[in-house]
């Protein structure tokens, strides 16, 4: 594990990158899992020698394939274009509750398996 700092923001309003300040240099390379204490912030998208550029979840370019912790139903977490998260592609018999914890599923060969990703906040229909 490489701890960085965030060093820059994409300006742009549905863009949700950020530049840390570690790179190839420091071992980091591209598709590496980006974490905080609290869980999964994204992945690197592009390295340099001493920067990389992460995808945070919450882009809608991003997505996680991920497993809710109750009920073992799996899915990908999205970002979405209104800055959150949703939960898609999962079994229509697929039980969700409000509260429920969502982490990573370690299928998609980036982020280990049982990395909190969020918690359930809205269950919809569509």
């Amino acid at each position: 594990a490489t701890a960085a700092q965030i060093i820059g923001r994409d300006p742009l309003p549905f863009s949700r990158t950020v530049t840390v300040n570690k790179g190839s240099a420091d071992g980091i390379g591209k598709n590496a899992a980006v974490l905080s204490q609290f869980g999964v912030v994204g992945q690197t998208i592009a390295t340099g020698t001493r920067a990389a550029r992460v995808l945070l979840i919450n882009d809608h370019n991003s997505g996680i394939d991920a497993i809710v912790q109750r009920s073992r139903a799996r899915g990908v977490v999205k970002g979405a274009l209104d800055g959150g998260c949703v939960m898609k592609y999962f079994d229509r018999e697929a039980e969700f509750e409000g509260g429920d914890l969502v982490g990573t599923s370690g299928v998609d060969g980036i982020f280990p398996p049982g990395i909190i990703i969020g918690k359930v906040t809205v269950v919809g229909s569509d």
